[in-house]
């Protein structure tokens, strides 16, 4: 459940998000895939005139069901902690322009790409049964803008992460700077709050944007992963 800007009401937004990691040929390599399967949305009259939205969408409230866009990547780590007291993973992904939702304005009609690395370093605490984990990303990200054109852009992140037996408190902050400086500049805080229970995960998130995404969000969900999968 998301709640973007302003009102609650103003959108309201459930979706299911599947994610499929499969190892390839060493157990350093990983092909990852994932998307909303599906989403529900609600979006008032005023968010969509807000948002710019073409005749008729952006004088009326909006409910429907989208198909969103699927994202692929390639993961290949690099540098293991155990080995060189770091994690380091190297990723190439890509985007398709699947949804057709584009017009109430649930996605972005464009496909796009993005390299990234990650670098990552996690510290027992006293006792053994809590850590902390920080990290840090950088990467180069594009996409298609309007009329044909291309947009560049410089990602950057930074996480940090506290595990204490079942529970799980995390903070991430992150966005990317494009060439136009049109609105292509965005930054957001993203903080989590998480109860495990085998591979069952109950969560609770509050995202804050700056800059050029200037909206609240609230996440309620829940998250089971299946160990189908594995490749030692």
């Amino acid at each position: 459940l998301g709640t973007t800007t302003g009102r609650v009401a103003d959108d309201i937004t459930g979706d299911i998000f599947a994610k499929l990691t499969v190892p390839l040929f060493s157990p350093k390599v990983n092909m990852t895939i994932w998307l909303p399967l599906f989403e529900v949305f609600h979006s008032s009259s005023e968010l969509n005139a807000l948002r710019r939205l073409p005749e008729p969408y952006n004088t009326t409230d909006l409910t429907g069901v989208d198909l969103s866009d699927l994202y692929l990547s390639t993961d290949v780590r690099i540098l293991s902690q155990e080995q060189h007291k770091v994690d380091m993973t190297v990723r190439a992904a890509l985007k398709t322009a699947s949804a057709n939702q584009y017009a109430k304005g649930r996605c972005y009609d464009s496909p796009g790409y993005f390299f990234d690395v990650a670098v990552g370093h996690s510290f027992p605490l006293v006792g053994g049964n809590h850590y902390l984990r920080v990290a840090a990303s950088t990467g180069f990200l594009c996409w298609q803008t309007d009329n044909g054109r291309q947009n560049d852009a410089v990602m950057y992140g930074a996480m940090v992460k506290y595990r204490l037996k079942q529970w799980e408190v995390d903070a991430t902050f992150g966005g990317y700077v494009g060439w136009e400086r049109d609105g292509d500049s965005p930054m957001t805080l993203k903080t989590n709050l998480s109860y495990h229970i085998d591979n069952l995960a109950l969560r609770l998130g509050y995202q804050v944007g700056f800059k050029d995404w200037p909206y609240h969000q609230i996440r309620v969900g829940a998250t089971y992963s299946f160990g189908v999968l594995t490749k030692k």
